[in-house]
């Protein structure tokens, strides 16, 4: 039986929220599930703290992460809700992780850290799939994206305003999100066909350092004379025979992205020879975004603490798919 407050929550979800009948109801009965385990610790559900949330998401290890992302995805309506309403005085889910609690690697050793600091430090050699592997790098653990979203990054086209180009770069060849890097290494701009607003996420100046090791020496020579809108390529030598016009989008295009499988095995093999055991690609995006909250935001093991305003622009905007991938502190939009 769910109280009072949880029918009214049900009824929020109804009317104010627009979710199916059956979103609502199996969001209160996630709440419920949740008000029972912490009476099982004499804490009333408006009255749970951050603390007690982590403890909860402990005790569902056995969840799938499907079931999990639903439970959670709840619990931020509920607390959003009551906050909202002046029923609790802060949101105890703020600081959650996003990912299930059986795909979470347990705490890396204290050398961890030092191990991160290694692997984004900027090669020593002149190689140029070093230089690419360490923009790749820095492009992920600056903009939260992951090793398939950026393979997928391209170059704005030269000359225009940054508005249309950067959308029609998109429009005549995908149907899908994509991701654009400005020709002055400004920002990276995310693109959706399907939507009139834009994502821009400034980059700070790891990043345009990184590209500018890059960009455009290494990458012109890793496409020997060809031509690419792709800025991450791979060598002459590795790469398939494609005909020019095989993509449709003409010989500026005619060279494709670095493939994901070659890109996760040069990076898993740079990550162990720093020390820092990835064992799989959303683990090390994970690892890379934890660091850089962890610098910039405040730790993960406590509530987050807003910043300040950026004072220049060398301090990165904050990434909703990084936000998406490790924590959310407001309902879903």
């Amino acid at each position: 039986m769910l109280s009072s407050f949880l029918h009214e929550f049900e009824e929020h979800l109804l009317q104010s929220a627009s979710l199916a009948p059956g979103t609502a109801k199996a969001h209160a009965a996630y709440a419920a599930s949740l008000e029972r385990w912490l009476a099982s610790r004499g804490v009333a559900l408006l009255a749970a703290s951050a603390a007690d949330l982590r403890a909860y998401r402990q005790s569902l290890r056995k969840s799938s992460a499907g079931a999990w992302k639903r439970r959670l995805r709840a619990l931020f309506r509920l607390y959003g809700w009551a906050l909202a309403r002046g029923m609790c005085r802060s949101n105890p889910t703020a600081g959650l992780l996003m990912a299930p609690p059986e795909a979470m690697a347990p705490p890396g050793p204290a050398g961890d850290e030092a191990a991160l600091e290694r692997l984004l430090s900027p090669p020593r050699s002149h190689v140029p799939t070093l230089w690419r592997d360490h923009a790749l790098l820095a492009l992920m653990h600056e903009c939260g994206f992951s090793i398939s979203e950026v393979l997928q990054l391209r170059l704005a086209p030269a000359g225009g305003p940054a508005a249309g180009p950067e959308r029609r770069v998109w429009q005549t060849r995908s149907a899908q999100v994509g991701l654009v890097l400005r020709r002055d290494l400004s920002a990276v701009v995310v693109c959706d066909p399907n939507r009139s607003e834009r994502e821009v996420i400034t980059l700070g100046a790891q990043a345009r350092d990184a590209l500018l090791g890059y960009l455009p020496a290494a990458r012109l020579s890793l496409l020997a004379g060809h031509g690419s809108a792709y800025v991450f390529v791979a060598s002459a030598s590795r790469r398939p025979k494609v005909p020019e016009t095989a993509s449709g989008d003409g010989p500026e295009n005619s060279v494709p992205p670095l493939a994901r499988q070659v890109a996760w095995r040069r990076l898993e093999q740079r990550a162990r020879q720093s020390g820092l055991q990835a064992t799989r690609p959303t683990d090390l995006a994970r690892r890379l975004s934890e660091h850089w909250l962890s610098t910039r935001v405040g730790t993960l093991s406590g509530a987050v603490e807003t910043p300040d305003p950026p004072a220049a622009p060398e301090t990165p905007t904050p990434s909703w798919r990084r936000v998406s991938r490790l924590m959310r502190g407001t309902p879903a939009l």
